[in-house]
């Protein structure tokens, strides 16, 4: 995760991060590791926000506008692999967030979506 324009840092599943309304967020650099079992055609990643978060950062609206996707990967080995960079980024607004990030796996016409990656951001006024 970049926040605007500093050294991208890595997150945790699940990390608690505070920004500043104003703020610039963009995904960079979505790797993943995959088994032989797993193996897909390509594999794509889609990031969404989910504002008015409890306390708990539980019971969120769940839309899904404004996603984040990225440009999806060929063929993902066995072993651990780039799936590229987001496209876009987001300007944070007061409140609490999930950030959902879920990976995309494409077996021909078939898809399926592992949507368990989430990172919560509390988001100050300035």
């Amino acid at each position: 995760m970049q926040i605007n324009e500093g050294i991208p840092k890595p997150v945790a599943y699940e990390e608690f991060i505070t920004l500043t309304a104003g703020d610039t967020v963009t995904l960079v650099d979505l790797r993943y590791c995959a088994f032989c079992e797993a193996l897909a055609d390509s594999v794509g990643g889609e990031a969404y926000l989910f504002p008015n978060c409890d306390e708990h950062h539980r019971n969120c609206i769940e839309t899904y506008e404004n996603g984040l996707f990225t440009r999806g990967g060929p063929r993902i080995h066995s072993g651990c692999n780039d799936i590229g960079d987001f496209r876009g980024s987001w300007v944070a607004e007061s409140g609490r967030y999930r950030l959902l990030v879920a990976l995309v796996h494409y077996f021909g016409v078939e898809y399926e979506v592992d949507d368990r990656f989430y990172v919560n951001l509390n988001v100050i006024p300035p």
